[in-house]
């Protein structure tokens, strides 16, 4: 069985080493999703990609411009 913990580190490692990408996947997948679901759910979708950028120590860079 694959150690989810071990998999977690590895996938703050890469996000700290590459925060300005991660962050532009993170938008990214966000407005796709966004437009999945027809601007449904936006607020929803807008919270979750902020832990996850919280939790994986991203700064997200449209909050830093703001």
């Amino acid at each position: 069985m694959p150690d989810f913990g071990e998999f977690a580190d590895d996938a703050k490692k890469f996000a700290s080493e590459h925060s300005e990408q991660s962050d532009e996947a993170f938008d990214k997948a966000e407005q796709f999703a966004d437009e999945k679901t027809g601007s449904k759910y936006g607020g929803q979708l807008q919270s979750g990609e902020n832990a996850a950028e919280k939790y994986l120590g991203i700064e997200d860079q449209d909050q830093r411009q703001q």
